[in-house]
Formats: structure tokens, C-alpha cells, sequence
């Protein structure tokens, strides 16, 4: 799971230029991340796509793992039943790249 943590989370963060508050759950830092239950499955289905065009090569598919609660700052950004969340709510992020 830490190896997870470091390559899900933290790398794209230092890559981003955004590590110092995002990346990881600890004192100073955004809270930002999901609820996974990895037993449940679901269909790939275009309504459950979020994206402008709701095509993928996985259209059909069962897949292993669902996501049941987003979080934005320790607080939840947008449950299943609101998909995608009604709300504008984060800050603009202008990356250093003179670090």
C-alpha cells in the first residue's frame, strides 16, 4: 500500500509541482482522496463515464473495484447520487518550474 500511496499519490503531486500540500494525508496538507472498496465490481458503462467523450476500449467490461466516496479537503466532493459535484471548489494551481 505504500508503494500505491508513493505512486498514485505523491509522485504526480512532486510532478505537478503541487507536493507541498498535496500527495499525501498528513498535518498541512489538503485531505484529497477516496473511499476504494476493491471486493465490489461494476460494468463500464457510458453513463458512469465523466468525461467529455464517454467512449473506452473497456466498454462492456466488468471491472474489480469501486470508487464509493470522494473527498476534496476532508470533505466530500461529490457522492454517487451527484455525480459530478454541483460545486466549483479548489484553487488554481500554477506550478513552480524554477524549483
Amino acid at each position: 500500500m505504500l508503494d500505491l500511496a508513493r505512486w498514485m499519490a505523491a509522485a504526480p503531486a512532486r510532478l505537478a509541482g503541487c507536493d507541498t500540500r498535496k500527495g499525501k494525508i498528513a498535518v498541512g496538507y489538503d485531505a484529497d482522496f477516496v473511499i476504494f472498496d476493491s471486493d465490489l465490481e461494476s460494468v463500464v458503462t457510458p453513463d458512469r463515464l465523466h468525461y467529455r467523450h464517454p467512449i473506452s476500449p473497456y466498454l462492456g467490461e466488468t471491472l474489480r473495484g469501486v470508487v464509493r466516496a470522494t473527498y476534496l479537503r476532508g470533505i466530500p466532493s461529490s457522492p454517487k447520487e451527484s455525480f459530478p459535484a454541483n460545486r466549483a471548489d479548489g484553487n488554481t494551481a500554477v506550478r513552480n518550474h524554477y524549483r
